[in-house]
């Protein structure tokens, strides 16, 4: 699984799920602050990958993309973040609830 972690680089949410994920692939958008810069970004990860949560996000910073072969899950932010347990089951539970 591939984890792409959208936001701005001054940004203290982005930099604490940034800490939390060290393996996750950072991608950071200039100033000044706009929604569709990072919503720009996050299109650039998703690919033809089918979304799941898409309609959910806020885009503002940051914003979190768990990619697989066929999904892109997403997560709106560091409080919906620190919210999940254990991501790759988090991950796993959303494709099966996106099948069902």
């Amino acid at each position: 699984m591939d984890i792409f972690i959208v936001g701005y680089e001054n940004c203290c949410y982005y930099q604490r799920v940034c800490q939390k994920l060290p393996t996750a692939t950072q991608i950071t958008c200039d100033l000044p602050i706009n929604r569709d810069k990072i919503r720009r970004k996050i299109v650039q990860c998703i690919h033809n990958r089918k979304l799941i949560d898409f309609a959910q996000l806020h885009f503002w910073s940051p914003q979190i993309i768990c990619c697989t072969l066929k999904y892109a899950i997403c997560i709106d932010g560091e409080d919906a973040f620190n919210k999940i347990n254990n991501l790759g089951n988090y991950v796993h539970e959303q494709i099966i609830k996106y099948n069902n």
